[in-house]
Order: C-alpha cells, then sequence, then structure tokens
C-alpha cells in the first residue's frame, strides 16, 4: 500500500504519488489514506500516459488522481472510491473504466481508514481484476496489492514466507494453499505462519 498517513510513517506531507514528465505504469496496487491526494500527474511538455490497471485508490484526502489536461490517464478493472469530501479523478483526460465503489478491504481503523489491504470476503474488488490475469489459485485477479500472478510473492519482513493472497483472514485459504506456508504478519520477521 502506497500511503503518507498523518503521522509520517510512510513518507513526507505531498500525497501518495507525484510524477513529472515521465510515463507511469501502476499495475495491482493500492494507494491509500494519503493526507494531500493519491495519485499526481503533471507535465509541462505534454504526450505522457499514465496506465493504472488492477488499482485501489481510495480514502485519499482531496483527490485520488490529479493529472493534468496534457497527460493521457488510461485506467482500468480499477476502483476509485470517492468518499465523503474526497474528488475522486481530477483530470479532462481520463480514459477506459473503472469501479465506484467502496474497495473493502480486510480492516479499517477507528478513523475508518484502512488498517489491512487485503480484501474481505464479499469485496466487489474479488476477480474484478484484468480478465486476461489469473491469482495464484487460478482464479481470475483480485484489483490491489494481492492480486495477480505475483500477489503470493510479497514478503515486505524478508522472513521467507510469503503474504497471503487470497480475500478473507489466513486462515480462510483457498483450496490446495496451507496458511502454514504464509506470513500472517508480513511487518514482523518474527512471525509467520497462522499466528
Amino acid at each position: 500500500m502506497l500511503r503518507n498517513g498523518a503521522d509520517g510513517a510512510y513518507g513526507g506531507i505531498a500525497g501518495g504519488l507525484a510524477l513529472d514528465d515521465t510515463d507511469l505504469t501502476v499495475v495491482h496496487s493500492v494507494i491509500a489514506a494519503n493526507n494531500n491526494g493519491g495519485l499526481h500527474l503533471f507535465s509541462l511538455d505534454g504526450g505522457y500516459v499514465a496506465r493504472i490497471s488492477s488499482t485501489a485508490l481510495a480514502y485519499n484526502s482531496g483527490y485520488n488522481i490529479d493529472a493534468s489536461s496534457n497527460v493521457t490517464l488510461e485506467l482500468a478493472y480499477s476502483v476509485v472510491y470517492d468518499q465523503s469530501g474526497t474528488q475522486g479523478i481530477i483530470t479532462p483526460t481520463a480514459s477506459s473504466t473503472y469501479l465506484a465503489v467502496e474497495p473493502g478491504f480486510l480492516i479499517y481503523g477507528s478513523d475508518g481508514m484502512p488498517l489491512d489491504v487485503h480484501l474481505a470476503l464479499g469485496s466487489a474488488l474479488i476477480d474484478a481484476g484484468d480478465p486476461a490475469e489469473r491469482d495464484p489459485d487460478g482464479s481470475r485477479a483480485d484489483i490491489g496489492a494481492y492480486g495477480g500472478s505475483e500477489g503470493a510473492e510479497m514478503d515486505l519482513d524478508g522472513d521467507g514466507f510469503p503474504d497471503w493472497f487470497w480475500p478473507g483472514t489466513i486462515d480462510q485459504a483457498p483450496d490446495g494453499f496451507d496458511p502454514a506456508d504464509f506470513d500472517c504478519d508480513d511487518l514482523d520477521p518474527a512471525v509467520h505462519g497462522e499466528g
């Protein structure tokens, strides 16, 4: 998850991701809970393309995507959620289709911000990613950080146990997958397995 939280734990004060005069491709990501906007695309010269696919943009204050008029935005198989007071997309060049639904993340804090961006059972993002891609269990790719063929390869704490990729909790593994092979806390190298 790309986050610039109020506590500054994930970065500075500028927002989730800001790029100037460069092409951009974002696939199977979550850009959420940023204080000063989610994704900012600006170009002096124009002719740049931002391709966003199978990505969730939600809970970013101010806007989820802000693109100057000379940046081409290609947005596909993604979700842009506009909670109260947040503009979804500020750009005249948005193309393609996207969902405008609450993502259905697994855990939210008392402030309503997502704390765990695994998908909850019943999330609209399950099997809603690019239909040409598959999750490791063979189903259509989910939208978000754990979708697609590489969804089971995330190991943030470097302990050799990847974070679980399926919707729901670690103990709700799909057939053929053992929760003991995955990490229940991918931010703590001393903890793995079902916990």
